[in-house]
């Protein structure tokens, strides 16, 4: 991708933990303070009791409260058209956010890290109608990479 766009093309990283110092020499990272979610809400609870990778959207009324995005209200936001690539490291949220994935048909390529019951299959069946979409636009000589 850096090859393609140059180091000039912008980086939007999301965060519930703040990202300011771990991004603050790279200048064309903008650091987003929010948690993902799969539904348009202004907040929600995230754990902040296990290590940075162990912590996820409470279920209930403890941790810390953030602001929550969605990938959709995310791309409106920063006028994003494309996303060349999504990274999706959510520890847990994967089938939240992808069973309400309108943003896929805008996605080149994504990484996802896969939580708990939320399996290659179920990944499967939520990307399936975008995935033909990808398909038809790239034409047959493009194979997605499971």
């Amino acid at each position: 991708m850096a090859s393609r766009h140059g180091q000039d093309h912008p980086l939007n990283e999301v965060s519930p933990s703040p990202l300011k110092t771990n991004v603050a020499e790279v200048p064309r990272i903008l650091p987003i303070h929010a948690c993902v979610t799969g539904a348009p809400q202004s907040t929600v609870r995230f754990t902040a009791d296990q290590a940075a990778w162990g912590n996820r959207i409470a279920t209930d009324d403890h941790g810390v409260l953030v602001p929550a995005i969605t990938i959709e209200e995310l791309c409106r936001q920063n006028g994003i058209e494309k996303i060349d690539l999504l990274k999706l490291d959510i520890e847990g949220a994967e089938e939240q956010v992808l069973k309400n994935g309108a943003f896929l048909a805008r996605t080149e390529h994504i990484i996802v890290e896969l939580h708990g019951h939320y399996g290659f299959q179920c990944f499967q069946r939520d990307i399936a109608p975008c995935l033909m979409d990808w398909w038809r636009r790239k034409g047959d000589h493009q194979t997605p990479i499971w």
